[in-house]
């Protein structure tokens, strides 16, 4: 090999390895409140399941949203049969539906931002 191709070739694997680092930095974060983590666009949707009621809680690069005035719908599929429950406020960052949720659910959660924004993330439940 000359001497340019060798430096070409190590000045690429440096950029890659340095790269590399920065992406492994916004991995999927850990659960704060004993549920299943998505993350969409940066923002993590933790679904966490109680006896009566299902919680989702929103954090943006582990701060938490503000959730007080987020609507939206939580959409159960199992099986053949699909259920839409309304989603409300809870505490800080949380939305609530009351409904119980099992392990093979599959989950829509479709949101409304104060901003109007539309969102939507899906969970399966484990």
């Amino acid at each position: 090999m000359n001497f340019r191709l060798k430096r070409f070739v190590i000045v690429t694997l440096i950029a890659a390895a340095l790269s590399a680092g920065q992406v492994m930095a916004h991995g999927i974060p850990s659960a704060k409140y004993g549920g299943q983590v998505v993350v969409s666009n940066e923002v993590s949707y933790e679904l966490t399941r109680h006896e009566a009621k299902t919680i989702i809680y929103i954090e943006d690069h582990g701060k938490s949203v503000k959730t007080a005035k987020y609507s939206g719908k939580l959409i159960l599929l199992r099986s053949a049969e699909k259920q839409e429950f309304e989603l409300k406020p809870e505490g800080v960052n949380g939305l609530v539906a009351d409904t119980i949720v099992k392990t093979g659910d599959k989950l829509i959660a479709r949101l409304s931002t104060p901003s109007g924004k539309a969102l939507s993330v899906r969970f399966e439940v484990k």
